[in-house]
């Protein structure tokens, strides 16, 4: 009786087509965790803000801000990589008199990436960056420097594609003239994905 109820397991239809064609996972179900492994290779675009802390009635309204980032993960943990930067807007005074209608910059921002919980679906990171750029403001160009600390979280969507938010604090001075820093505090949202090799 043993061998003829073995047999009858063995030979189920059901067990049978469950072998050959794994059932799908229920709707709804949480997205597998990632694997944030050395190799990976992020690439993303973000949006961001910025509130100003440092007293200055003149400031720049940009119309357009494009935010492009590539990352390399070199262990579990950390990712370097590098942020470009493109705006375009206009210089405005107070009272949003156009100073300048031209006011555009182009930048380069390395940075350096520790990833809290590498194994979770909400990946906390903590990231430095240092980096400057090249920004025509007041008809003359100029090169700001920038230095920013911030935290931030990727939110697994699928396996290989994150949600991003991050929020920081940065200081901007000008290398051509030596002015103050200028302090402020920064954040972005953007979408990420992780391709391996």
């Amino acid at each position: 009786m043993k061998k003829i109820s073995i047999l009858r397991r063995i030979f189920s239809p059901k067990l049978a087509c469950s072998s050959f064609f794994p059932l799908k996972e229920k709707a709804g179900a949480a997205p597998p965790a990632p694997a944030m492994t050395k190799g990976l290779l992020m690439i993303g675009d973000q949006g961001s803000f910025q509130w100003n802390i440092s007293n200055n009635d003149t400031g720049s309204d940009p119309i357009i801000a494009i935010h492009p980032v590539v990352g390399y993960q070199f262990d579990p943990r950390w990712m370097t990589g590098s942020e470009f930067t493109f705006t375009s807007g206009q210089q405005v005074v107070g009272g949003g008199v156009i100073l300048d209608a031209f006011d555009l910059s182009v930048g380069l921002y390395p940075f350096l990436r520790l990833y809290i919980n590498p194994d979770d679906k909400f990946n906390v990171f903590a990231e430095g960056m240092a980096g400057a750029a090249n920004q025509r403001h007041d008809f003359h160009n100029h090169y700001p420097f920038r230095l920013r600390g911030s935290a931030g979280v990727d939110f697994f969507l699928f396996s290989n594609m994150a949600l991003e938010a991050s929020f920081g604090y940065q200081g901007v001075r000008d290398l051509d003239e030596g002015t103050i820093w200028k302090d402020s505090l920064v954040g972005g949202i953007g979408l990420r994905a992780f391709v391996s090799k």
